[in-house]
């Protein structure tokens, strides 16, 4: 009998998994990865598990990005990440480019700039 390969029992692929980075903005950390922001905490309190941008097919299926351009930079209590992403399948193609800013205060901005490329039915576009 075949069974599956660990990874993909475990993560739902086979892949790689994606690279993980721990940034702090002031008294907050979090991980950013593939696009996400995880696990913002304060302390050893945890007070968001993840914000995410999401494209929806008419089904409520979401299209995973592929994620480029990846440039990011940090100090002691500050960072910057920005990125470009890709939701392409069948006739969905979404574009985006991402930023997201973490400063000294504690204050977080993830932002996104984008654009349809193809006309296609949706039930949602953006953040979750």
């Amino acid at each position: 009998m075949d069974t599956l390969p660990i990874r993909t029992l475990y993560y739902g692929r086979d892949g790689p998994l994606p690279e993980k980075r721990e940034f702090r903005a002031g008294p907050l950390t979090l991980l950013f990865e593939d696009g996400d922001l995880r696990y913002v905490r304060l302390g050893d309190h945890e007070v968001v598990r993840r914000v995410y941008v999401s494209v929806r097919d008419s089904n409520w299926d979401t299209v995973l990005p592929t994620i480029s351009n990846l440039h990011a930079e940090s100090g002691e209590d500050w960072f910057r990440v920005s990125f470009d992403a890709e939701h392409v399948e069948r006739e969905i193609d979404v574009a985006w480019k991402g930023t997201v800013t973490g400063d000294a205060q504690g204050t977080i901005t993830f932002a996104m700039d984008g654009r349809a490329r193809s006309t296609f039915r949706r039930n949602r576009i953006g953040f979750c």
